[in-house]
């Protein structure tokens, strides 16, 4: 084999680790948009609300506030409650606002006690838009797997060449 023969076969083995690395990245990307797309915190909202499975949460003194660039501080609670007969030590939630009490009532969904939401309706509402906004999902999804599949038949070819 002469020196040109073995720079083109390194270079079409380089070519096609690239275009497998490209292809197995859009892959990952269409499947985690499809996810995002898919997610059930709609029908876990709507659950909260039609079972009205509420309790007393005893707040703990920590909150840990996050403070976002382009919208308002958010505020996570870690409290402790009882939920289906069981007690909680480390149940969480978010609020807009500081609390003012030690005693919150929140909701708790029925199949998963662990998921604490304090307003549920705005929870919901705020899933469902963001599910409605799923056109932009779609569209990467569609995007990533096109460009996963480019990238996937220049890599078969590409391995072809170097398989001949």
């Amino acid at each position: 084999m002469s020196i040109e023969e073995t720079i083109s076969k390194a270079s079409l083995a380089k070519s096609f680790a690239i275009s497998v690395i490209i292809f197995l990245g859009a892959l990952f990307f269409a499947f985690n948009f499809a996810k995002d797309y898919y997610n059930e915190d709609d029908k876990i909202y709507a659950s909260m609300l039609r079972d009205s499975t509420k309790t007393i949460a005893f707040l703990d003194e920590r909150v840990k506030v996050t403070i976002p660039k382009y919208s308002a501080a958010t505020y996570e609670v870690t409290c402790q409650y009882n939920a289906e007969g069981k007690h909680y030590d480390d149940g969480k939630f978010v609020l807009d606002s500081m609390p003012t009490s030690p005693l919150m009532e929140v909701y708790y969904y029925k199949e998963d006690p662990t998921i604490l939401c304090y307003d549920p309706q705005k929870a919901y509402d705020k899933a469902v838009a963001d599910h409605r906004s799923g056109w932009k999902t779609i569209l990467y999804v569609v995007l990533s797997l096109l460009v996963a599949l480019v990238f996937g038949v220049r890599a078969y070819n590409k391995f072809r060449l170097l398989a001949a």
